[in-house]
């Protein structure tokens, strides 16, 4: 009996004092953000078990609340966020609510999600070369200012030179409800938002973005291959943040168990099932990528004068 309950303590003990680990997700659930965020969650988990890892939800304000959640962030738990380039734009307005190199540490690169630029098949915009060739004021959807699809839609805008204005939507799949209805001229998403169109009659591919055809849809060309420049660089990506405080013992050990997780022939799937494309050369360069990011993204949202 003496043994049993000194086991049962030892578990107590061990529980109690068990370094707890917030993963934050601050986009809507079943998008790429949140089932990223649980597959980290459900491998992390399998990884490091004297971890409690748990997932929280901060949706609201094209992220901003979550990254004022995790900025602020004071208690004893790590915690560490899911996030996209909006975190970066967002940080460009002075009541952000917090600065993204004061409050954080870009801590991993997760991968992107492809974004596709879609209209209706019987829209008068089914090519490029006829959005070149308009004269009329065109729109795009956007779930948010500042994010993904609003800067992809500005810079289609900026190369173009064309009269283009946003439309915005509480999420991408609004943005899609208007397309099939061909209320809207044309809009950016992800590949996986309208993978299951992408054979139909009712949408017509326009371009995706990166630097090569993506092979679930290889008869669609790039942006860049159609003379769209600036799209070379996936527009959505996710990297995962943690704030500055966090403890860096923990964060070493994450970053070690996702890197091999993310290597791991049958838990990768589990990020590719999520949408998520990954790069395994640049997994550990968060810093690095998020400071170039910076960069890139400060020219876009800044006017030209």
């Amino acid at each position: 009996m003496k043994i049993i309950f000194s086991f049962l303590l030892l578990i107590f003990a061990t529980l109690v004092n068990a370094q707890t680990v917030k993963i934050v997700v601050p986009y809507a659930p079943g998008g790429p953000a949140d089932q990223i965020g649980r597959a980290i969650h459900k491998n992390l988990s399998h990884r490091l078990p004297n971890y409690n890892f748990q997932i929280e939800s901060h949706v609201g304000a094209g992220g901003i609340i979550a990254s004022r959640y995790v900025a602020s962030y004071s208690g004893n738990d790590t915690v560490i966020m899911v996030h996209s380039p909006a975190i970066i734009t967002s940080s460009f307005s002075d009541d952000a609510g917090y600065n993204l190199q004061r409050d954080f540490q870009p801590i991993f690169n997760l991968g992107y999600t492809p974004m596709v630029l879609i209209t209706n098949s019987k829209s008068a915009y089914t090519s490029i070369d006829k959005i070149l060739n308009s004269e009329k004021p065109m729109f795009f959807g956007t779930a948010g200012l500042g994010g993904s699809l609003q800067l992809a839609g500005e810079t289609l805008k900026r190369q173009t030179g064309k009269d283009m204005t946003a439309i915005p939507y509480k999420g991408d799949a609004a943005a899609v409800n208007d397309i099939l209805t061909n209320n809207l001229s044309f809009t950016f998403t992800n590949l996986s938002t309208v993978q299951s169109l992408t054979d139909s009659s009712q949408i017509v591919v326009l371009g995706v973005s990166g630097t090569r055809r993506n092979p679930k849809i290889p008869n669609v060309p790039t942006l860049a291959e159609q003379g769209i420049k600036g799209f070379e660089t996936p527009h959505n990506w996710m990297s995962l943040f943690a704030n500055r405080g966090a403890n860096s013992e923990v964060i070493n050990n994450v970053r070690k168990a996702l890197s091999d997780s993310f290597h791991d022939p049958v838990e990768s799937q589990s990020y590719l099932k999520a949408g998520v494309e990954i790069d395994l050369k640049n997994l550990l360069g968060a810093t690095e990528f998020v400071s170039n990011e910076t960069i890139r993204l400060r020219r876009l949202v800044t006017p030209a004068k």
